[in-house]
């Protein structure tokens, strides 16, 4: 601003014309060492001294709105306003600029109610006329690239799924930050592990703007968000603003047909196709699949009915009739404290109730079409005998749950597999289930990560809706991993497979097995075992003097041969052999970590651990009715899909 305007408008102004001049040179006046004053200065301090009537206030502000919206992106850079700032500590930041630039002009009174009504034309601006929708997305992600899915905020080395997502968010302008969108997520992935259906909801940015109408004439048959399409294909016929464009656009080289009344144009509007715009931002290892809209109470995290959990493996030498019959043993509601990390401070009650637990062989190919079998989950498909299990094939635990702790389900892997070894009894896990006889977690490793996936989050109603374009595009990068993995497997298969024609010596063969089963019976006396006999194999001497023959000392057999005398020893060249010579101890005769009362004890030591487990625990524990009813509601939401058609069928 450098000098007063050269004109005057007495339309609208309470004070004749000169008055109006004199005040406005008053004003740049006193400011003219304050370059910060503006425009919008300038319309609050005659609103203040009703040198300005409040109609014509009010009829600026929708003008500037409806009609002069790139002035007004010209007056909020003016501002220094962040284009896309639509909450209120941007409006509070603001309005203490401003009220700060008329000190002179105003007296504490005055600029403190000119802060509200600044606020409130500001938010108005800010706002527009852009429409946020629930929108629940399932999406796919390969964990091996991530921190995790959970963002830390704040840190810059964060490498979550959530910080990318995220980003791709803001960048297509679907969101504008996380705190404003609510988002909430179904599971909570650690690092390493992946998902092939997880489920995010948050607020997305609609197509169709908020002012939308029915009608021609007016704002007295608005567009409820009820009425919206409920997918990227429908679309719906309103009346709308026009924006404001640089040029005009041609579409199949006709104009766009429109016709004008009050200032409104009617449109044709489809949604936004959100997986199709996100999927152009995010990196390959992150897929959006669908999306639908859910209602207002819809949460992710507390509406989902259950979780499904795949966990891959080989079957190798596994026993896998004995892993169902321990997986078997979980089925049920029991208290899984000594199969997950205990998080005290922010976890009390550790019972779950686990739906379904079985072993299922990896289809290698697509499945003939077939009659869906009914599976109460207590056993393996009908299709699969585990007793003819190939070492090559590859197999995954289902889990199915209401909810799970963490790192159950590693922790429950580790396990099995120790039974499928031959290492336990399935009766381990009804003994580790009972935690009043087995006070204290055995000390135990995780089973590896990257096997681990997130397959699905299962709601009451959430018909995900998926379009063609975008499941062609996905279906094709995914086969093309899936071909570029399955070709480096079996470049790997070729050499383990040529390495079978070798030929050692017997003696060389002898001497391995002698060291490996030395080191092995050590560890076992060490360990308190008094018998210098292996548990896997015969006596040491007996059976190696079937691999040594006095008489043929130099004769040589082939590495297929050594092989299978090495696996008579359990010996056997897999993800353990390199740790074949180690001792296992009985799980039940490990040490014991501490337990939940200890770890309780022992926090309150601490004053900050102490008040955040009273903020996370203490305050926020409901009683079971309480429960039961949060999660009758929750439970119940789900898809806005139904009942627009409701709607549609009863009007």
């Amino acid at each position: 601003m450098t000098g007063p305007p050269q004109h005057s408008l007495n339309d609208g102004f309470s004070q004749p014309s000169s008055v109006v001049d004199t005040k406005l040179s008053e004003i740049f006046q006193s400011s003219s060492q304050n370059t910060n004053v503006t425009p919008l200065d300038v319309l609050q301090y005659l609103v203040d001294t009703k040198i300005v009537t409040e109609t014509i206030i009010q009829k600026s502000i929708v003008d500037i709105i409806r009609n002069n919206r790139k002035e007004s992106d010209t007056i909020s850079k003016t501002q220094q306003k962040p284009k896309t700032a639509t909450n209120s500590t941007t409006t509070t930041t603001t309005t203490t600029q401003t009220t700060k630039n008329r000190t002179d002009m105003t007296s504490p009174k005055t600029a403190t109610s000119s802060s509200s009504s600044i606020s409130a034309a500001d938010a108005t601006k800010t706002a527009s006329n852009i429409r946020t929708r629930h929108i629940a997305l399932k999406f796919f992600y390969d964990g091996s690239h991530y921190s995790g899915l959970a963002q830390n905020v704040g840190q810059d080395s964060d490498k979550s799924v959530e910080r990318v997502l995220f980003a791709a968010l803001q960048k297509a302008q679907l969101v504008q930050s996380r705190d404003s969108c609510r988002y909430s997520r179904c599971g909570r992935t650690d690092r390493g592990v992946s998902a092939a259906g997880q489920v995010v909801a948050m607020y997305l940015k609609s197509a169709v703007p908020i002012d939308a109408t029915w009608q021609q004439d007016g704002d007295d048959a608005l567009v409820d968000t009820a009425d919206l399409p409920t997918n990227e294909r429908d679309s719906i016929r309103v009346w709308v603003y026009p924006r404001t464009k640089k040029k005009k656009r041609q579409q199949q080289g006709q104009e766009e047909e429109t016709q004008k009344q009050n200032g409104r144009v009617v449109k044709d509007i489809q949604e936004y196709p959100y997986a199709k715009m996100l999927n152009n931002l995010l990196p390959p290892s992150i897929r959006i699949l669908g999306w639908t809209p859910v209602t207002e109470d819809f949460s992710a995290r507390f509406s989902a009915t259950t979780r499904l959990y795949r966990y891959f493996f080989c079957a190798r030498q596994h026993n896998l009739p004995k892993i169902q019959s321990a997986l078997t043993l979980l089925q049920g509601t029991h208290d899984f404290r000594n199969f997950c990390k205990m998080d005290v401070e922010k976890v009390y009650n550790f019972e779950r109730k686990i739906l379904s637990a079985k072993v299922v062989k990896q289809q290698q190919t697509y499945p003939k079409p077939q009659q869906p079998k009914v599976d109460n989950g207590s056993h393996c498909n009908d299709d699969v005998n585990l007793d003819d299990a190939n070492p090559q094939d590859v197999y995954y635990l289902e889990i199915l749950g209401q909810a799970f702790l963490w790192h159950q389900i590693r922790c429950i892997a580790e396990v099995v597999f120790m039974v499928g070894r031959g290492l336990e009894d399935p009766s381990v896990v009804t003994q580790l289930l009972d935690v009043a006889q087995c006070r204290g977690k055995p000390a135990y490793p995780l089973a590896d990560e990257k096997p681990l996936v997130l397959h699905d989050c299962r709601y009451h109603d959430l018909p995900v809706g998926y379009s063609v374009p975008n499941l062609w595009t996905l279906s094709c990068q995914l086969e093309q991993q899936w071909e570029d993995h399955t070709l480096a497997a079996a470049r790997l298969r070729n050499c383990i497979d040529s390495l079978r024609s070798c030929t050692v010596h017997k003696g060389d063969l002898k001497d391995f097995c002698s060291a490996k089963l030395t080191e092995r019976n050590r560890k076992r006396q060490r360990a308190g075992y008094t018998q210098a006999m292996d548990v896997f194999g015969p006596v040491h001497d007996a059976f190696l003097s079937t691999i040594y023959d006095n008489d043929n000392a130099k004769s040589v057999i082939t590495w297929e041969e050594s092989l299978q005398l090495l696996k008579q020893l359990n010996f056997v060249p897999d993800s353990h052999g390199l740790d074949s010579s180690s001792v296992h101890v009985p799980l039940l005769e490990r040490s014991r970590g501490t337990t939940y009362e200890e770890k309780v004890a022992s926090l309150k030591k601490s004053d900050k651990r102490r008040q955040k487990y009273e903020d996370n625990v203490i305050k926020k524990r409901k009683t079971t009715e309480e429960d039961a009813a949060f999660y009758e509601h929750m439970t119940k939401q789900g898809s806005t899909i139904q009942e627009t058609k409701s709607t549609v069928e009863s009007s």
